[in-house]
């Protein structure tokens, strides 16, 4: 990423990203799908409710994620490998230590955060269930994503990808089967989707571990080395812990926009829930630029070429607001038909519809910050995004 040209190699990286949160993103959107057509309002909204206390609780291992991320792209663009080497051991020992305490956290504080944010009682028991599940399944759902978040910072998308495509057709597969109760499988309802998430990381995750051994990558798992550096640690602390802050404090917004959406009833919370959504589909060219701009600006920083890096800015404007303008106007015009996707009620087809036309056009301004945040992030200022 430190030679050559900024669009494109913004693109052909950016691209692979793009397609591996659609498809990432898929595991909801057939969650909601069948939740919505197979358990009605109650599916719905108990999905809705889980997901902002479940990002409040690992929102600590967000902001390491993304620490481990900028610290081996800005070693691999120093050509530093000695530092290299140890950035990459210490996440994977931190991975395993975070993931075991939020497994517990998340299990003792599910009931507690659901009653907070005012869950409707026919929805209480299926988010208790899609919760904790989810919670037990931290180890998998970690190394899945970390493996892809290292990758990423050493300028590899395409791999990821691969790993994101498997796991993405097993969770479409278990999905109607664990939730409605076909072949061997028993009616699990919104446990099910739970289930068939963290089977389908699971084996993406075994999948990218042995790939790695067997390519001898530089990411392979070496477990009688991996332990935590202190001088690493004390970096990954100073930008991790802004990016957490960070994570916590809209983690901490949307649950009490649930609570308050909550307030007005389960025909509510349901429209809500396919309203978040699609919402969250639009956000995903964003999404992608975010990590490429970041891994960019990392490579970049460490190599000194900082006018790569500002360069970078203008492109990734550009191709955002390119693809925002067709997308956002796409969403408004049929939103009630996509909206129908997820539920034939109209009440709740009404409620997704009036949201995405008032809101979406607001998704112009949290374009830019997506972009301004990765290059931000991806040179070491994690406590500038914070404030």
């Amino acid at each position: 990423m430190t030679e050559g040209s900024i669009p494109k190699i913004l693109f052909t990286f950016t691209v692979p990203i793009f397609f591996s949160n659609l498809l990432q993103s898929m595991y909801s959107f057939v969650d909601r799908i069948w939740l919505g057509r197979l358990l009605g309002p109650s599916g719905l909204a108990a999905i809705s409710t889980s997901m902002p206390a479940f990002f409040l609780i690992i929102s600590l291992a967000v902001g390491f994620a993304m620490a481990s991320t900028i610290l081996i792209a800005q070693y691999y663009g120093a050509d530093d490998h000695e530092s290299l080497s140890k950035t990459i051991s210490t996440t994977y020992a931190f991975s395993l230590i975070s993931s075991f305490s939020i497994t517990i956290i998340g299990l003792l504080a599910t009931k507690p955060l659901l009653r907070l944010i005012n869950t409707p009682p026919e929805a209480f028991d299926s988010a208790v269930s899609y919760m904790r599940i989810m919670f037990m399944g931290m180890i998998f759902i970690f190394a899945y994503n970390m493996f892809g978040a290292i990758l990423r910072g050493l300028g590899d998308s395409k791999t990821p990808l691969v790993f994101v495509i498997i796991a993405t057709v097993i969770n479409m597969v278990l999905d109607p089967m664990m939730i409605a109760g076909i072949w061997i499988f028993p009616k699990m309802g919104a446990a099910g989707a739970a289930y068939a998430t963290v089977i389908a990381q699971a084996v993406a995750a075994v999948l990218c571990y042995y790939y790695l051994k067997n390519r001898k990558h530089i990411v392979e798992v070496k477990f009688r080395t991996i332990k935590i550096h202190k001088d690493i640690m004390k970096k990954m602390f100073k930008l991790g812990l802004p990016t957490s802050f960070q994570q916590g404090a809209m983690s901490i917004s949307s649950l009490f926009l649930m609570a308050l959406v909550n307030s007005f009833g389960l025909i509510f919370a349901a429209g809500i829930s396919v309203a978040w959504q699609i919402e969250s589909m639009i956000f995903l060219p964003g999404m992608a630029l975010n990590s490429s701009v970041a891994a960019f600006s990392g490579q970049n920083v460490g190599a000194l070429k900082f006018d790569r890096v500002l360069k970078s800015l203008k492109w990734g404007i550009i191709y955002i607001y390119s693809i925002l303008l067709v997308g956002i106007t796409f969403c408004i015009i049929f939103a009630p038909q996509i909206s129908s996707i997820f539920s034939d009620d109209s009440q709740i087809i009404a409620v997704s519809v009036d949201y995405i036309r008032l809101v979406s056009w607001t998704y112009f301004i949290y374009a830019v910050t997506q972009i301004t945040n990765g290059i931000i992030h991806g040179a070491g200022g994690t406590k500038f995004t914070m404030v």
